[in-house]
């Protein structure tokens, strides 16, 4: 027993090691790690950059940024002002990221540990299972920099102590850092409608008010509305939206619940949970055992219904209704999603809890198959899955981008640039003034706009046009021969861009980005100014001059 006590004791530092573990290859290849480039490179880093270069991280959200599409509001380049924007400015922009990926990592770690270790598990026999779910939580690939998903379970364990009646000071710290350090459209939202439920359950079940639950409810909402400022602006006072022409085809109820299906066996790429191979099985085994608590089946619950509504949202007769209000209130319902993560770890370790009671040795089964779990959430680091990737400073090229801006010789602010094969966020880091740009809401009249100039490349490919017309958050000056994803390797050539030059002109375009030799003949428009070598990756940058 005692052997047994000081194993346990051990588990805390030994979960620490590993996640320092985790993070060491960030240290050790430096800028030449592999990173998403996903809603990750290609937008969320880029827009800090703009901001950081400007030293207008909290600016007035109606603050001009001139970087991006001939001037966009602060509030559509980066709509909150959170913790993370001081870890950039401290660190920089590689290191910003890898800190804050490593802080999220923590804050999954403990706020899983002790919403477990205070609310769920609480039995010191318990311990390891909770150290262990959360060490899994803490190592999933959360996305970009934030703690939108991470961050739930610590919210979640502050609020349930106030809701108990504790009045420890760092139950609240714990909501003021998450209101700063996470999504309220993503994930915060939905976080209060439950916590608002519960707070309505407990009023009409025990008739009490509740006045410190209801007071919590109420100051994570106002710390929104600080942290969200600049997206409430956005919302308030700005000009009609590209999402205003969103266009998604009706689901069948067929096509709807099998969407529903595969999302709830594999989850959404903005939110991993890995759950598929161990945590499913494992919870299914012991869903109709009578010594199940009812959080189990709540938990289990709350996870089958937001699911079948991630795919019934599309169907037709719903959608139509949905339509009605995210008219009004530009919100995605389905977001739930976010809480998943969580709400799959929180079931693990409770299934893990009785199965090492009811199983022959079930403490070594459950150990295997938690290590078990912990190789296959390793395989899905960053590094690892995108190893084939351009790395951080292959995707940014600072060095080539800078002979690019020597060679034009003039100050960037003076004209405008767009890219053709490269998204136009490596421009935005490297202090051009672009065009193009990958944005989640920027002015409708742009967009149609922008649309005059590549019309002909989007004739050529239905796909494409479909992409842009009824989508558009990448409003990129797109190449039929390339498609709408673009691809590791660039081709080498593109013989023939049907953009209307003159409008690309008349919008201030003066210069093309491109990996791809674009053939003379075919475009007149086009002068060749110079040929780049590509930092540390194979082929060329090249230069055109609009002419």
């Amino acid at each position: 027993m005692a052997s047994t006590k000081a194993f346990e004791k051990r588990l805390i530092p030994l979960a620490m090691f590993i996640i320092g573990l985790y993070y060491l290859p960030y240290v050790l290849w430096g800028q030449d790690s592999t990173l998403r480039i996903h809603d990750n490179l290609d937008s969320n880093l880029a827009w800090v950059k703009i901001l950081l270069d400007r030293g207008a991280l909290f600016g007035a959200p109606d603050e001009l940024i001139p970087n991006v599409m001939n001037g966009l509001p602060h509030a559509m380049i980066y709509p909150y002002y959170d913790f993370p924007l001081i870890i950039f400015k401290f660190f920089g922009m590689y290191w910003g990221y890898v800190v804050n990926k490593f802080l999220i990592s923590l804050i999954g770690f403990w706020g899983l540990y002790l919403l477990l270790q205070k609310h769920f598990l609480p039995q010191e026999k318990d311990r390891w299972i909770n150290v262990s779910c959360a060490l899994l939580f803490s190592l999933l690939p959360f996305w970009s920099f934030t703690a939108t998903v991470c961050g739930i379970p610590f919210a979640l364990y502050a609020f349930l102590n106030i809701r108990q009646g504790e009045k420890q000071f760092h139950n609240w710290l714990i909501i003021i850092l998450f209101a700063f350090h996470s999504s309220l459209i993503l994930s915060g939202v939905f976080l209060l409608i439950l916590l608002a439920m519960l707070w309505f359950w407990d009023f009409f079940k025990k008739r009490n008010m509740n006045w410190p639950f209801f007071l919590a409810l109420s100051s994570l909402s106002l710390l929104y509305l600080l942290s969200h400022y600049p997206t409430i602006i956005a919302f308030l006072d700005s000009p009609v939206s590209h999402r205003n022409a969103f266009l998604t085809p009706d689901l069948s109820l067929r096509t709807a619940l099998n969407k529903s299906a595969m999302f709830f066996l594999v989850g959404q790429s903005h939110a991993h949970s890995l759950h598929t191979l161990l945590i499913l099985p494992v919870a299914a085994m012991i869903f109709y055992r009578r010594e199940i608590s009812s959080r189990f089946r709540r938990i289990a619950l709350f996870l089958i219904l937001t699911s079948l509504f991630f795919g019934l949202k599309d169907f037709g007769p719903i959608k139509h209704v949905l339509e009605i209000i995210t008219d009004k209130i530009p919100i995605q319902l389905q977001r739930f999603h976010y809480l998943h993560p969580g709400c799959w770890y929180l079931l693990l370790a409770l299934s893990a809890s009785i199965l090492v009671r009811k199983l022959k040795y079930g403490k070594l089964i459950m150990g295997t198959l938690l290590i078990a779990q912990l190789a296959y959430i390793i395989s899905y680091h960053e590094l690892i899955q995108y190893r084939k990737k351009d790395s951080f400073r292959e995707f940014y090229a600072e060095k080539s981008f800078l002979q690019a801006k020597k060679l034009i010789a003039k100050a960037p602010h003076s004209y405008r640039v767009i890219s053709v094969g490269i998204h136009p966020a490596v421009a935005q880091y490297n202090r051009f003034y672009t065009l193009d740009a990958y944005l989640p809401s920027y002015p409708l009249a742009y967009k149609e706009q922008f649309g005059r100039a590549i019309r002909g490349e989007l004739n050529r490919d239905p796909k494409l046009r479909d992409y842009f017309d009824h989508w558009g958050s990448r409003c990129y000056a797109f190449s039929s021969e390339i498609g709408p994803e673009l691809p590791d390797s660039p081709p080498l050539n593109i013989n023939h861009l049907s953009f209307d030059f003159d409008q690309f002109k008349a919008m201030g375009a003066a210069y093309l980005f491109t990996y791809s030799e674009i053939t003379a003949s075919k475009n007149p428009s086009l002068k060749l100014l110079g040929t780049i070598p590509r930092e540390g990756a194979k082929g060329n940058l090249y230069v055109y001059e609009i002419h």
